[in-house]
Formats: structure tokens, sequence, C-alpha cells
């Protein structure tokens, strides 16, 4: 009946009779969730494919949670990518930077900038000196992790900032966009939005006005869910692919290249306008 009613919404026919585990349990009672009930002679569990192609046999929700679910690979192998969400200056430490690790691995001793404060004309760099997580200091630092930096060699005229993203001085692959493209699904406003919107956007901690300078289609219930090339305006509940230009000094990534760095968040006052990447 689940099984059914997940087809019936849009879940592929092929994945929910494949690899859709459906385990009957009751949380008030316990039965099936760390162990095997006895009140229920008839269930032997259900056999479905992990995404990784591995066949397994689920009977409780700690054994689906253990077989079935499959930790993903962490990016170690990409080129760091560390947004700034704290910058401070403590007393007989000196510059401390705090974020959270997206991709790559760091250690202490390593030369980095910081984008887009950091130009050709204007360096905003240094070097790690220590990591701390958790309060204990730690020799290198991957993605997932949220650590504390301390930064020697800054430049007092120029410091980082909070939404600035730490990456390795050797690195070229990224730098502050004039324009990017981006696939969004418009939620709650009122009215029609056109060529010159500008709304504030929001990639992790780094946030810009943006100018929205192209529609290039979009799709809704007015379009029969088809898409329609350069359309004059967006409304409420219509998903699109627009153009954006920052108007402040803004650092978006590919979704392939840094998945945390290409989810955008539009915001108008304190409501959120559109989501995309």
């Amino acid at each position: 009946e689940i099984k059914s009613i997940l087809a019936r919404v849009g879940w592929p026919k092929k994945f929910v009779e494949t690899s859709v585990p459906v385990i009957p349990y009751s949380g008030y009672h316990g039965e099936n969730l760390t162990k095997v009930t006895d009140k229920m002679p008839w269930w032997k569990g259900c056999e479905v494919t992990t995404r990784g192609g591995k066949t397994v046999t689920c009977v409780t929700i700690v054994d689906t949670l253990e077989k079935y679910v499959e930790i993903p690979k962490r990016p170690t192998d990409k080129p760091v990518r560390v947004p700034l969400n704290g910058c401070f200056n403590i007393k007989g430490t000196g510059d401390i930077l705090t974020g959270r690790c997206e991709q790559g691995v760091f250690k202490p001793g390593i030369e980095v900038v910081f984008i887009p404060t950091h130009t050709d004309s204007n360096p905003c760099n240094g070097k790690v000196f220590s990591i701390e997580m958790h309060h204990k200091k730690v020799e290198q630092a991957g993605p997932g992790d949220n650590v504390g930096m301390n930064i020697k060699g800054l430049d007092k005229n120029n410091m980082p900032r909070v939404g600035d993203i730490m990456i390795l001085k050797s690195d070229t692959s990224i730098k502050a966009c004039k324009r990017f493209t981006a696939q969004v699904q418009v939620l709650q406003h009122p009215g029609e939005l056109k060529v010159g919107y500008t709304p504030i956007g929001c990639v992790r901690t780094a946030k810009a006005a943006l100018r929205l300078s192209k529609i290039n289609w979009k799709s809704g219930k007015e379009t029969g869910n088809q898409k329609l090339e350069n359309p004059p305006f967006l409304k409420a509940n219509e998903s699109a692919e627009v153009v954006f230009e920052p108007q402040q000094p803004f650092v978006v990534e590919t979704y392939k290249n840094c998945d945390p760095l290409s989810r955008l968040l539009v915001l108008e006052g304190n409501g959120a306008v559109m989501l995309g990447k």
C-alpha cells in the first residue's frame, strides 16, 4: 500500500519496487525498532537494492539504517573551500577565523587567500598557524569540520570578512563573478518579478544584492509546465533559469565543482523569494 502511494505521487515505479524499504514497526511499543518483534510472525524482512548496487535484507529500523543507508564519500580530493562565519582578534592569540570546511583538506603551515576580499592590487592572504576543533588542536581539517583557525600575516588594512571563502594561495580556479546563471524556484511573491529586480542573494555565509538581468525560460501552470523562452516576468510557484548580476563582490561555484557553494537563497526583506542552484 505504501509503495503504491509513492508510485502514484510520482516516485519512479522501478525504484520504489526495488530500492525502497518498508518496515512495519511500533515506536510506542518498541516493536521492530532494534529487535525483531515476536508479534508479527509473518514478517521476514524486505529485500532491497542500495544506491551502490548491493542487495540487502532489512528487518528492523536499526537494521535498515545500518545496511541500507550508505555514508556518502567526503570530497577530500577537491580544492579547499572554507566559507567564513566569524572573524575575531583575540588578545594574546591573534586573528582567529571560524568556518566550515566544505571540501578539500588543509593543514597548518599552508598559505591561503580570502576571496572576494583578496585582489591582485589589494591582497588579503596569510598562513594557517594552527587549527582547532571543539577547543582541541588538530593536525588537519576536512569536509564537514567546523574549525577555528589562527591565521598569521594578515594585512590589518584589508582583513577577511564574514562571507569570504578561504582557498589555497596556489588555487586559481575560483574568483568573484560578474554574473551567473541559476535554476530557481519562485516561492511566494505577490507580484511579477521582471528584469531589474534586485533582491538579496545568499550563498552559505555570503550575501549580496543580485540584479535579475535576464530570464532564459520559465515553466509553471500558465505555461502548461512547458518551457517558455525569454518570458517577460516570473510569478510565484514558477521554476525558471535566470541570470543574476551581483552588485557587490560575490563568489559562487558550479554544482559540479562544489555543491554547497552553488546553492542559492534569494531574500526580500525577511522572506524567501527563490531557492535555486
